[in-house]
């Protein structure tokens, strides 16, 4: 008998609970919130995770553990060959180039299409500035890209990769005319 007045009073307890929480949910929006708690939560959580990485103590931590390779274990370590890497390298450098070249043909159409009108009010003045800004940040992404592949390819010509073989970043930009070598499609 103890255990039916039990059960009696569990399922009363539950449906007390359920009755209060759809009562409760007329004027507050409680299935709502859960709905989206159980949704938002698991990204939101692995966004705190990312954020962790961003921090320069653990980029240095991450920087640490990995092993600085020299030239050849880098490309041994790529599992192609260096005429590949050369090859995939301008390739890709030549489509960063392409676009970032369509933005930029935008820049100097807009200009010449406002110079041209004789229209020069501050208004169409600040608007055409915004635009050009705008497309020339456009501009600057693949441009990045090219740079980059710019410098990989330089890596490839002159056997360096690591800092012990001044393969790093700056030393292509101190030993190179940067700019012409992006430029050119070679």
């Amino acid at each position: 008998m103890t255990n039916k007045a039990e059960k009696k009073s569990i399922t009363w307890y539950q449906r007390t609970v359920k009755g209060i929480y759809y009562v409760s949910n007329i004027f507050l929006p409680l299935s709502e919130i859960r709905y989206t708690a159980t949704k938002i939560g698991p990204s939101f959580l692995n966004n705190i995770k990312r954020a962790k990485h961003l921090f320069p103590s653990s980029q240095l931590e991450r920087k640490l553990q990995q092993p600085i390779l020299s030239f050849y274990e880098a490309v041994t370590a790529s599992g192609m060959t260096i005429e590949t890497l050369k090859r995939r390298f301008l390739r890709r450098k030549k489509l960063c180039l392409a676009l970032a070249a369509i933005p930029s043909l935008l820049v100097i159409s807009i200009i010449l299409v406002v110079l041209l009108s004789g229209i020069y009010t501050p208004l169409l003045l600040i608007k055409t500035l915004v635009l050009i800004l705008a497309l020339l940040s456009l501009a600057a992404l693949p441009f990045v890209q090219a740079l980059i592949c710019s410098w990989r390819l330089w890596q490839l010509c002159h056997h360096r990769a690591s800092p012990i073989e001044r393969g790093g970043f700056s030393d292509f930009l101190s030993e190179n005319s940067w700019l012409k070598t992006t430029l050119s499609l070679k």
